[in-house]
């Protein structure tokens, strides 16, 4: 694993994280990557000097401000758990 995250040249923590977890095979029950743990992991281990993590930069999250195209009119009616799966599955 040590490997696999010093040689990231993306320097993206979520994709160093799947890497990881996918090198050490690392999954939740459902099947998917344990990326959040991951994520939280990795500088912990860098802390302890047992792996060095690429920089990246600024690693912040900027939210940016959506343009009014964007923004419906009216709010969608109807509640959540009606609506059709959106299909999103996480980082795995």
């Amino acid at each position: 694993m040590k490997d696999s995250v010093e040689e990231d040249t993306t320097g993206n923590p979520a994709e160093i994280a799947r890497q990881a977890c996918r090198t050490i095979k690392w999954y939740k029950p459902d099947g998917s990557l344990k990326c959040q743990s991951m994520r939280e992991v990795l500088p912990k281990m860098e802390a302890d000097d047992l792996l060095e993590l690429p920089s990246g930069g600024d690693r912040r999250i900027v939210r940016l401000p959506l343009p009014r195209s964007f923004i419906p009119a009216a709010p969608i009616p109807g509640r959540r758990s009606s609506l059709p799966p959106d299909g999103w599955r996480g980082c795995g």
